[in-house]
């Protein structure tokens, strides 16, 4: 028998937070698109949380919204960074919000990376 998937408790207040920026930041009247990117592990893409909220913004009657994501199974953000592609996709649109979202966080290391100052060579790359 299958068991039934637990759903992380941070994913729920994440989408909670994302819909109100939203509700915030939308107009039924624009034409631009509310552009989202996600940034993830797989807490983000296993239940398709940027499809979730989605369809959330539109049963709302937020306006439009595009949302993508790049997520990797097991990625922290700082694997994102060494990767390069995260801030690739930032800088290839003008997105409206980036949602962060840090993993795998049961290691002890992983929080540490969140509170390291970058070095003054790193923040000249972080200017977008």
């Amino acid at each position: 028998m299958a068991m039934p998937r637990r759903r992380h408790p941070f994913q729920l207040l994440g989408t909670c937070w994302v819909l109100g920026a939203l509700a915030c930041a939308t107009s039924a009247d624009s034409p631009d698109p509310i552009r989202i990117l996600f940034i993830g592990n797989s807490l983000t893409y296993t239940n398709d949380l940027p499809g979730m909220v989605a369809a959330l913004a539109d049963s709302a009657g937020s306006g439009p919204v595009e949302v993508a994501s790049i997520a990797f199974p097991d990625y922290s953000l700082e694997d994102h960074w060494n990767r390069g592609n995260a801030l690739a996709a930032i800088r290839q649109q003008r997105w409206r919000f980036v949602v962060l979202q840090q993993g795998p966080s049961i290691f002890m290391a992983s929080p540490v990376g969140l509170y390291r100052s970058p070095s003054d060579q790193t923040r000249d790359h972080l200017l977008l």
